[in-house]
């Protein structure tokens, strides 16, 4: 008797990179580059360069920010979402109410925006941030072991932009 495996059809999957062209975005483009899956990115920023190099690995990207994307959120299946503003604050000093505002606006209203309109089915991988923590009383996060279950301690605008869509992420079950 002769066994005889059925071969079920590969599923590509449809991923999309929002902050596409940033170090991490561009490092996935990498890891996915032989793969058959369509990777689609968006990105708020334009540079010929980095855009001619998704283009040459047949990467889809599209000049978009995180308001005005919903078209092309169907039929994802999974979205590594690593978008957010990137001229932030390091200190409170710096911090001003239309900074924190822009940052806020970007950083928790457009994840809401990415989550509330991807597919159910979509899973997210979000880019979170150490600073998180920043204000926890350590002497040196290098002596402390830290995970996404401990109480956070946001202080500037960006951290809190984290936290909240980092609650928001897990409500979404996505």
């Amino acid at each position: 008797m002769v066994s005889r495996k059925i071969h079920q059809p590969v599923k590509y999957m449809k991923i999309l990179i929002t902050g596409i062209l940033g170090y991490i975005g561009r490092s996935l483009c990498e890891l996915y580059e032989n793969s058959k899956h369509e990777i689609i990115g968006i990105d708020k920023e334009f540079d010929a360069g980095k855009v001619a190099w998704l283009t040459e690995r047949k990467i889809k990207y599209y000049h978009r920010d995180l308001f005005n994307c919903r078209d092309l959120l169907e039929d994802v299946d999974i979205c590594y979402h690593l978008a957010s503003e990137t001229a932030v604050p390091t200190v409170k000093e710096q911090a001003t109410p239309e900074i924190d505002a822009k940052i806020l606006r970007v950083g928790r209203e457009g994840t809401k925006e990415i989550i509330d309109n991807l597919p159910n089915k979509c899973k997210i991988i979000f880019a979170s941030t150490h600073v998180v923590f920043e204000k926890t009383d350590v002497r040196s996060y290098n002596s402390i072991t830290l995970n996404e279950n401990d109480n956070t301690w946001p202080n500037l605008a960006y951290s809190k932009s984290k936290c909240m869509s980092e609650i928001d992420l897990k409500l979404s079950k996505k």
